[in-house]
């Protein structure tokens, strides 16, 4: 994975603490997303959520 997104993108998105295979999936046919990584148009941001919220309903 690393060859493909680059030298430049963290890689600790790519191992969360917990099992993505639990909660999602992404499936990246071709490697679209890591050719970008790597070209730097793109970025990639994860974080912990502590305590989820009710959805707001927008007017």
């Amino acid at each position: 994975m690393r060859a493909r997104a680059g030298k430049s993108v963290d890689m600790r998105h790519f191992s969360p603490r917990y099992k993505p295979w639990d909660q999602r999936l992404c499936v990246v046919p071709g490697g679209d997303l890591f050719k970008v990584l790597k070209s730097g148009k793109a970025s990639i941001a994860t974080d912990h959520i502590s305590t989820p919220s009710p959805r707001t309903a927008s007017a």
